[in-house]
């Protein structure tokens, strides 16, 4: 029976990992910032760029919603990325020039090697 993998195991098998991330995601997080009048406004802060990989998460992921008599369009999306990388529940990512909303985080918690994000895109007043 083998043993549970060491320290050594899962960080080679990060640093393998790291050596394949096609994609690049610039990371926008909201932060409170004063507006002036005494009050707060959440302000998008670029929190840095991660490496990773956009997959859609199958191929019925799309939905059709109706928003202010305005149809529309939902795309799901998994990023995964660096078990370390500093993705949040918010967070908006950029890659590629498409704009993603991440909606839930998921860590591998067993080997620790990769974190993967539940993200949507919307594509408003599409006809």
């Amino acid at each position: 029976m083998a043993g549970l993998l060491t320290a050594a195991e899962i960080a080679s098998m990060q640093a393998t990992q790291a050596t394949a991330w096609p994609d690049s995601a610039i990371v926008t997080r909201l932060s409170l910032a004063r507006d002036g009048m005494g009050g707060m406004t959440n302000t998008p802060t670029i929190a840095g760029t991660v490496a990773g990989r956009l997959m859609p998460m199958n191929s019925i992921s799309a939905a059709e919603l109706l928003g202010a008599a305005q149809p529309l369009s939902e795309e799901r999306y998994w990023w995964t990325c660096a078990y370390t990388a500093d993705v949040q529940v918010q967070d908006t990512l950029t890659v590629g020039g498409q704009l993603l909303y991440v909606t839930e985080v998921k860590l591998d918690v067993g080997w620790e090697t990769a974190k993967r994000c539940k993200t949507t895109t919307r594509n408003q007043g599409v006809v």
